[in-house]
């Protein structure tokens, strides 16, 4: 029997998931009240797949996640998160989880979810032999409006990188998800152009009558009906590049990803699961790109900051500190500041909190997301910030401490 491990400290919100996935045959489901107790319960049960909450005492979901990924790189976890922490659970997604659930859609998501990350994790066929000598594969497909076609060809594109590649089944399987939520968006909100106020999540089979009755009535109406999806996939022995491009008029792609939109989940999900994320100007062609190297499962450590790669990495930016005069080369696109170890920028004074600020490159332009609830918060040009661009040569101020940026 599979075995669920669920990790919050409220004891509503255990039994709440625990009564919703104990209706699902053939899950055991045991519980934790934080992180530490957690690494406890996986190592006594042996534990399938593991439901954590994102905020809790002595270990919070974000630390949970990074120690699972360095002990049990072979568990997924899946996080249930509040309104308003979508920042930090696309940080948590960067660290190693599979997914997330927000609790306000537990009833809905939190069983389809689970069931799709295992479904995706437990095929069987191996290949391994005769594509671990392979040095290149492409293909291209032309798909009609039919979400039946999704599922076998991101199976297909897994067993490829699983014979091709030295990439874990959870780094496989966040590859999956993207791909998955890029199909799906190119069917609904690009060939049908379903708009999005309406709710169509990719883990919740139930739609609304209204919705469902208007994507029956657009599969059978031109000039929807006759579209396609064109997938392109090339994979390599460290890279592997999705291109999907829908026949639908697009839309504006600066405005894709907004983390107050809830139809934007499975553009976060896309976003932390690779590495880099480009659209068309029309916005009906997405390309999604993953590089790794030998060691892919681990997550991405702070040398990401060193001035002394023996390969170069891509530089998206500088930040330099005012009061010690130190550069720090910014090469990832999604870049934390604050006193936690797993920062890419650690401040290590009491005064600054645990993750402050974070830094975003999207489009050729970085963003800073306040994450800190201190009055003053981060300030830009000495002003509070929420979520705001900034320009190449502002200050960026964090307790005492000020970094002009430069890009």
């Amino acid at each position: 029997m599979l075995k669920i491990l669920i990790v919050d400290d409220s004891e509503v919100d255990r039994l709440l998931m625990e009564g919703l996935l104990k209706q699902s045959i053939g899950f055991e489901v045991i519980w934790a009240e934080n992180g530490r107790q957690a690494l406890d319960r996986i190592e006594e049960w042996k534990v399938d797949i593991v439901v954590t909450d994102l905020q809790m005492p002595e270990m919070d979901g974000l630390e949970l996640v990074q120690q699972v990924r360095q002990i049990h790189p072979q568990l997924p976890v899946i996080l249930t998160t509040g309104v308003g922490s979508e920042h930090i659970a696309a940080e948590a997604l960067n660290q190693g989880a599979a997914g997330y659930v927000p609790k306000p859609q537990l009833a809905k998501l939190l069983d389809p979810t689970v069931r799709n990350a295992l479904s995706l994790l437990n095929k069987q066929r191996n290949y391994n032999q005769l594509l671990n000598r392979a040095k290149l594969a492409q293909f291209k497909f032309s798909l009609e409006n039919d979400p039946a076609h999704f599922r076998p060809l991101i199976d297909f594109c897994e067993k490829i990188m699983r014979g091709m590649v030295k990439l874990d089944r959870i780094e496989r399987l966040r590859t999956a998800v993207a791909i998955e939520h890029a199909l799906h968006n190119a069917l609904y909100r690009g060939n049908l152009e379903i708009g999005s106020d309406c709710q169509i999540g990719l883990d919740d089979p139930k739609l609304d009558k209204n919705v469902e009755s208007l994507i029956r009535e657009r599969l059978k109406t031109a000039p929807y009906k006759d579209r396609k999806i064109r997938v392109a996939v090339t994979l390599k022995k460290n890279f592997i590049s999705i291109r999907i491009r829908d026949d639908g008029p697009g839309f504006d792609p600066k405005k894709v990803g907004d983390w107050s939109q809830n139809s934007s989940r499975g553009i976060i999900l896309m976003k932390s699961f690779m590495d880099e994320v480009t659209y068309n100007d029309q916005g009906n062609e997405v390309v999604m790109e993953r590089r790794w190297g030998a060691t892919p499962s681990k997550p991405q450590k702070k040398e990401a900051i060193s001035e002394n790669h023996s390969e170069q990495p891509r530089l998206l930016g500088k930040l330099n500190c005012n009061k010690t005069g130190k550069e720090i080369a910014m090469t990832v696109d999604k870049f934390m500041l604050g006193r936690q170890k797993s920062c890419h920028l650690v401040i290590p004074f009491q005064s600054i909190a645990e993750n402050h600020c974070l830094l975003i490159f999207d489009d050729g332009a970085w963003y800073a997301k306040n994450m800190s609830d201190q009055e003053q918060g981060t300030l830009v040009n000495g002003k509070p910030i929420e979520y705001n661009k900034i320009e190449s040569g502002d200050q960026l101020s964090i307790g005492t401490f000020n970094y002009h940026i430069e890009y």
